[in-house]
């Protein structure tokens, strides 16, 4: 069984994908560190395509996140897509193309399951919005993000204003979600607790 976020699941069923403190990708049993594997700008593709797994990206949201100061995006990006295809079929060896074409535009596949922990952060944070109070329940929730949030959002050295935004939002809600948690254990009594998250 792997674990992402304290939730438990067959290896095989899914690709479990970290982003938080690094980039690492746990495929049939196996750990990959993604940085070791790829150069700036597939390691960049492949980021911005699993943050956006469930919908197909145009080429002209890839040309603005990734190549807004480029002469040439569309050969940019034709030849990233092409470095990317290889590269994850040599890395994972199945006959599975990880990048599906859409008309104007890519997609991850969906014939895997993917599991993100941005994704997980995101569902607990949206599940907790609005609330004055955590219930027991919702506090077991909220500690998963311990968990999930083992650092900022991985990002290249290029520092693209799209993935900085959406690293200080995870932040942002990590840091909420902190609040929260601290919030329940006072009123809880429970002091001693809240002094050792971190």
């Amino acid at each position: 069984m792997a674990e992402i976020g304290g939730i438990g699941m067959s290896k095989n069923d899914f690709v479990c994908v970290r982003m938080f403190g690094g980039f690492v990708i746990s495929y049939q049993g196996t750990k990959y560190n993604m940085t070791q594997h790829l150069n700036k700008q597939p390691l960049n593709l492949l980021q911005y395509l699993l943050l956006n797994h469930e919908k197909i990206v145009s080429n002209e949201d890839l040309y603005d996140a990734l190549w807004s100061e480029s002469k040439n995006p569309k050969s940019a990006l034709k030849f990233t897509i092409h470095s990317l295809r290889a590269s994850l079929k040599e890395l994972f060896g199945d006959d599975t193309d990880w990048i599906v074409s859409s008309k104007g535009g890519y997609r991850i596949t969906n014939q895997i399951r993917f599991v993100l922990d941005t994704d997980l952060l995101t569902e607990i944070s949206q599940k907790l919005e609005g609330k004055v109070e955590l219930t027991e329940k919702e506090y077991k929730s909220a500690m998963k993000v311990m968990d999930l949030y083992t650092g900022h959002l991985y990002m290249t050295s290029s520092q693209h204003f799209w993935i900085m935004q959406l690293a200080e939002w995870y932040r942002a809600s990590f840091a909420n979600i902190v609040g929260r948690i601290c919030k329940y254990l006072i009123n809880q009594g429970e002091y001693e607790r809240m002094i050792k998250i971190d």
